[in-house]
């Protein structure tokens, strides 16, 4: 059975996922496990990291989601100067019987 869904997420740059890489094993573990966590995602070609939106939400609760999703990456990857615009929320259609891709 297929399921649309939204998708909140960062795409990944080449200088963002170096940093990933260096992230100690547990706390990327910590922060990409769970409901709570981010997931990983491709979507035309690109990934991303971010969260699934899966009901019809207010706007409000929207950038809830998108406060949230900024502070995993800043906690993943101190420092590392995110642009207040660069989230996109991608439209997917969800197979159920394949999991979404994570890094745990």
């Amino acid at each position: 059975m297929y399921q649309a869904s939204l998708f909140l997420g960062f795409p990944l740059t080449p200088d963002f996922e170096e940093r990933l890489s260096k992230v100690r094993p547990q706390l990327l573990k910590l922060r990409m496990s769970g409901k709570e966590g981010l997931q990983e995602i491709e979507y035309k070609g690109t990934r991303y990291l971010g969260k699934n939106v899966r009901d019809l939400i207010e706007a409000e609760t929207l950038k809830l989601l998108e406060m949230n999703v900024y502070s995993l990456l800043q906690q993943l990857v101190p420092g590392y100067s995110l642009e207040p615009d660069a989230l996109v929320l991608l439209p997917l259609i969800i197979d159920e019987k394949v999991p979404v891709h994570s890094y745990s």
